[in-house]
């Protein structure tokens, strides 16, 4: 198995997180389900061999050779009944999305749809441009030349109200209040919420949840010991039981689970140590 991850080139740092890679061969993948969980940022992959099934609460896609774009997930889907996989992610940052594709990001919640549907046929020749270039930096390097001409055609200016919402609500972790963003920049709250959705991809309370949920990931595996009740009141949740449904909404276990069978998060995987060594 190979999995990596990389930056993309300085111009591009605004509107692009980071690239991941896997490539999982038959001898060694064993077929084991990988679970993705809720990140709050969608993705352009790129299927360079095998195919497989994404299973989510919602529904199931059944992915082959080609380009998709995956908008923002609300739960953790499951990828299966593949043997042999190449990809390539690009994973936006929250405004990024927007920068590239015309049409509101929030339509495609929880789904993941053909390029084509988004760009139309130059997706095509994208694809069978890609698929002649044979090393990964090369189509890397191939993926970010195409988003940037894509950009250049869009000529989009980031909305700096949302900009500043959504660094609100990563500093917080959070734990910040819709009204309370409104406010801030002088909206109403549902002009906020159609103007964060449309441009992230998801509400903005939503967002709030899954970036909560995050925090929460990293708080456990820096600490391991903590207590679910040291969590429950660190993270303002009323309660255990609704920490403990919150979590198991996003991931589809529960905290003890995620701490008693050593889960590790990578930035895009959510996983067995022992079964899947990123």
């Amino acid at each position: 198995m190979i999995y990596k991850v990389c930056k993309p080139r300085t111009e591009l740092l605004p509107y692009i997180n980071c690239f991941w890679v896997l490539e999982i061969n038959n001898s060694d993948s064993n077929n084991i389900p990988i679970k993705t969980i809720p990140h709050g940022l969608t993705e352009l992959i790129t299927i360079y061999s095998g195919s497989g099934v994404i299973n989510s609460v919602n529904n199931n896609f059944n992915i082959k050779p080609d380009i998709y774009f995956r908008g923002q997930r609300t739960n953790y889907t499951i990828f299966c009944d593949y043997e042999k996989i190449g990809i390539i992610a690009c994973v936006f940052t929250p405004i990024g999305a927007s920068s590239f594709f015309s049409i509101p990001i929030n339509i495609l919640q929880n789904l993941t749809v053909n390029l084509c549907d988004i760009i139309g046929h130059r997706a095509i020749t994208w694809y069978d441009n890609l698929m002649n270039i044979e090393d990964i930096e090369s189509k890397i390097h191939f993926i970010e030349e195409q988003l940037l001409q894509l950009m250049k055609e869009r000529h989009f200016f980031s909305d700096k109200s949302i900009m500043a919402s959504i660094t609100a609500i990563n500093q917080s972790q959070g734990r910040i209040f819709t009204k309370e963003l409104a406010n801030k920049i002088g909206l109403s709250e549902k002009q906020f919420e159609r103007r964060f959705s449309s441009t992230v991809g998801i509400m903005p309370k939503k967002y709030a949840r899954i970036v909560r949920f995050k925090s929460i990931l990293q708080s456990i595996n820096n600490n391991p010991t903590e207590s679910l009740t040291s969590l429950t009141y660190n993270f303002g949740y009323s309660d255990q039981a609704h920490f403990i449904k919150e979590f198991k909404y996003f991931s589809g276990i529960t905290p003890q689970k995620y701490k008693k069978n050593k889960l590790i998060q990578s930035p895009c995987f959510f996983s067995n140590q022992d079964s899947m060594n990123l």
